[in-house]
């Protein structure tokens, strides 16, 4: 799994950024089981079993709470100047290149110019 200080590193570089925030946020979406469902989904004559998501038998290691890492990032590069919102995600995607392959979730906060970044 890619470290907040690996992430932070290939933005700071391949940007040029002069303010990078990286937070990770992996443990904040844990998988959920049936059991979390309302009871009002079942009638009441039936009782859903516990369901442990790590227990498969498919899934070599077992998976355990999250399916990956997810990072939350803000960044603050020029070379965000003259670039609409989506080409400035599609920049700090292309920057974190192959790393993007154990990514499982990334939340780009904000993606700004040193001068929106200053306002």
């Amino acid at each position: 799994m890619p470290s907040v200080q690996e992430v932070e590193e290939l933005l700071r570089t391949a940007l040029e950024a002069t303010e990078v925030d990286v937070t990770d946020i992996s443990g904040e979406y844990v998988s959920a089981s049936v059991t979390s469902r309302p009871p009002r989904l079942f009638p009441r004559t039936i009782r859903p079993l516990p369901v442990d998501p790590s227990d498969r038998a498919d899934v070599s290691p077992p998976v355990r709470h999250s399916c990956g890492s997810s990072f939350e990032v803000s960044v603050v590069s020029k070379q965000f100047h003259g670039k609409a919102p989506l080409a400035r995600h599609r920049l700090v995607h292309n920057a974190l290149g192959a790393l993007m392959e154990s990514i499982h979730a990334l939340s780009i906060k904000s993606a700004k110019t040193p001068e929106q970044a200053a306002a």
